[in-house]
């Protein structure tokens, strides 16, 4: 029986190399064999470029989206697509390597938990012609798709040799192999499709994610990060970019539920700011902002010294773990990243647990964390839950004003090295009309955060902007109105000062949570 084994491992696209190609990782060194004789190390590899032009199925999911279309259509489907539609270029990689190599000279993607040869030599296989796939990359200066275990077939072709790879150095010829088999590589396959659920709890669940998506509310950019992280993971097989996205969606939950807590608790942006901030105006790294002003709202003692376990694991297993991706060019292993989704799930665990614990002296943090569905969950969802916000408007309501409230403060939290200074050039000037009949001009900065009043004097408005002025002051209307007015220049008696901010001057950019109850 042959010590080197073969996998087919299918790219899944075309690759421009010649049919045939192939390249050899010399081995490392050499070592002493039980009988007392030099031999090269265990750890070489070479690879056989295999080229196919197949004819086959049409691409399936437009033809799922022709036979829809022709059903609803009334009209017949297809019966054959253009034979271009059928015909796929495809790169098979012939990878051989040896069943009994020293794991220690291997790349880091090995997969920790797979003791058997086989397998261990599968894994070895793929990092080694990723290594290949990157350097033909910068070669042809194309972006060429890596391979994952995840991405790849339920199973692939392997086959045995005599030969080792170290001996295809210099020859074309292929090596004789013995008889076919199969190796499983995931089960990444949809054998039956997910149950459905009820139509109408669906739509529900549905309007709401709409409404919180539609002003990017609190907690959204973590769902968007994390399904990121979830599909590089579990479908793609890319390691470095799972956990990059995984650390971001933890810190994007941390660091707003930070400010949600905050925000209510009526602080305004511009005072909130100084506790993102250090003492020379740098902006805190997240694990100081967890640990020292999060902590302290979730607890008497603070997690400083007191650090909870859960988020000790953050920061080795998630947080770490991503700055050795960037920093290092490090690539984690599918154990390290297992260790970092429950971690990160233990995280998102736990933080609603500390949120669910403050709910009666924060409930709408509360409300927006966990929702009707997690205060349910947790026997907390009753009377007074649900009078907070009795429709979808409620809620875009409490969205709008906590989006604008976040965006000011992220305008503070901003180095002031780094903060773009107000200036009239690239202001927007707003129009106050007031119940009383009284009238007030202001400059807006191009940040959206500062004010200035000025006189109706110092603006030159087009006829347009006089005839929409004219027309609104005429519906009489019992609350302010506000309008945003293009204008031809300015003709200002001084420089502005921007000693307002714009939450306190123009009615309906109210930031602060005491906005809710007015």
């Amino acid at each position: 029986m042959g010590s080197t084994v073969h996998f087919f491992i299918p790219l899944g696209w075309s690759l421009q190399v010649p049919d045939g190609f192939n390249k050899t990782k010399y081995p490392s060194g050499q070592y002493e064999t039980e009988e007392g004789v030099a031999a090269p190390t265990t750890d070489s590899a070479h690879f056989i470029f295999h080229q196919r032009v197949l004819e086959g199925s049409p691409h399936l999911p437009m033809e799922a989206g022709f036979e829809i279309a022709a059903k609803r259509t009334n009209t017949q489907p297809r019966e054959s697509p253009p034979a271009i539609l059928r015909t796929s270029h495809q790169t098979v990689v012939e990878s051989m390597v040896e069943l009994d190599y020293e794991p220690l000279t291997s790349g880091q993607n090995l997969n920790d938990d797979a003791p058997d040869e086989l397998t261990r030599a599968f894994d070895y296989a793929v990092s080694e012609l990723n290594i290949l796939l990157r350097a033909i990359a910068m070669a042809l200066e194309k972006p060429l798709r890596l391979v994952a275990r995840e991405s790849l077939p339920p199973t692939i072709p392997i086959t045995i040799s005599a030969t080792k790879p170290w001996e295809m150095i210099n020859k074309n010829a292929l090596p004789d192999v013995e008889d076919l088999s199969v190796f499983n590589v995931n089960w990444n396959i949809p054998i039956a499709p997910d149950g459905t659920h009820d139509h109408d709890q669906l739509n529900t669940w549905i309007d709401a994610a709409l409404v919180n998506l539609s002003t990017t509310g609190p907690f959204t950019t973590y769902g968007d990060f994390r399904r990121e992280a979830d599909l590089s993971f579990s479908q793609e097989g890319n390691y470095r970019t799972a956990i990059i996205l995984y650390a971001s969606a933890c810190e994007s939950l941390l660091d707003e539920l930070l400010q949600h807590t905050l925000w209510e608790q009526n602080l305004r942006p511009e005072e909130t700011a100084r506790k993102f901030l250090t003492k020379r105006g740098s902006p805190r790294g997240i694990v100081d902002l967890v640990k020292n002003e999060l902590g302290s709202l979730y607890s008497n003692s603070g997690w400083g010294r007191n650090t909870p376990e859960v988020i000790d694991r953050w920061i080795t297993y998630v947080a770490d773990l991503r700055n050795q991706a960037i920093h290092d060019g490090y690539i984690p292993t599918s154990s390290e990243l297992r260790t970092c989704v429950e971690t990160v799930n233990d995280l998102v665990e736990f933080l609603a647990d500390q949120v669910f614990t403050a709910r009666t002296t924060r409930p709408i943090t509360a409300l927006a964390l966990l929702g009707q569905i997690g205060l349910e969950a947790r026997g907390g969802w009753d009377e007074q839950f649900s009078s907070y916000e009795t429709s979808l408007t409620d809620v875009n309501f409490r969205l709008r004003i906590f989006r604008r409230w976040g965006s000011v403060l992220s305008y503070f939290r901003t180095s002031n090295r780094k903060r773009t200074v107000p200036g009239a050039e690239q202001s927007t000037c707003y129009l106050v009309i007031y119940p009383q009949g009284k009238d007030g001009f202001f400059l807006v900065d191009q940040n959206g955060v500062m004010a200035q009043p000025i006189t109706r004097e110092e603006v030159i408005l087009p006829d347009k902007a006089e005839e929409k002025i004219w027309n609104i002051k005429s519906l009489n209307t019992p609350l302010p109105a506000v309008i945003k007015l293009s204008y031809e220049k300015l003709d200002l008696l001084q420089e502005p000062k921007w000693e307002h901010y714009v939450y306190d001057v123009l009615p309906g950019h109210e930031v602060t949570f005491s906005t809710l109850m007015d």
